[in-house]
């Protein structure tokens, strides 16, 4: 809930910026070819997964699984008739995007400096790990928008508007 209602609040602070609209047949054919993508993507990362793991590369793997679940549910959002952070990018409704980047790496900032000095959770295995950023390698800061886009796509897709409200909850 963290993700999804930071990301509403700094994206009622730029409420000025309107959506664009995109046309019809071109989200038609793009969002096919995001959800084969995303189908496609899940079943390399499953043969891989089945034959490989152990032997290096799961970090680009999960990578690849990550990106194919959220063409996946792009793929939804579309066909839901929600809004989507593909296509709003596309139509060149960068709000969304510029939201999001803000949002993330101030939690993540947040969130990851307050592991420095506990070390409650320790990052292993991910590639160029020597190269940091405030103690942490930096892909782990590269990953952090991608946890919110995929929070942000499960809440457009599970949650009906009034439930997504946080204050009609308590």
């Amino acid at each position: 809930m963290m993700c999804f209602e930071s990301y509403l609040a700094v994206m009622n602070i730029f409420k000025s910026w309107k959506a664009k609209r995109t046309p019809r047949t071109f989200a038609k054919k793009f969002y096919d070819a995001i959800g084969i993508i995303g189908a496609l993507g899940l079943v390399y990362f499953t043969v891989r997964v089945y034959m490989f793991f152990g032997k290096g590369g799961l970090f680009w793997d999960c990578v690849v699984a990550g990106l194919s679940v959220w063409f996946i549910m792009e793929y939804a959002e579309y066909r839901m008739h929600e809004r989507s952070l593909l296509l709003d990018t596309i139509s060149g409704y960068w709000k969304p995007i510029l939201v999001l980047l803000i949002v993330t790496y101030l939690t993540a900032f947040v969130w990851e400096t307050m592991n420095i000095p506990v070390h409650a959770w320790v990052y292993t295995n991910i590639p160029y790990s020597n190269i940091k950023l405030f103690g942490l390698p930096v892909l782990v800061y590269a990953v952090w928008p991608f946890v919110y886009i995929l929070y942000i796509s499960f809440f457009r897709i599970f949650l009906s508007h009034d439930e997504r409200d946080i204050r009609k909850m308590f």
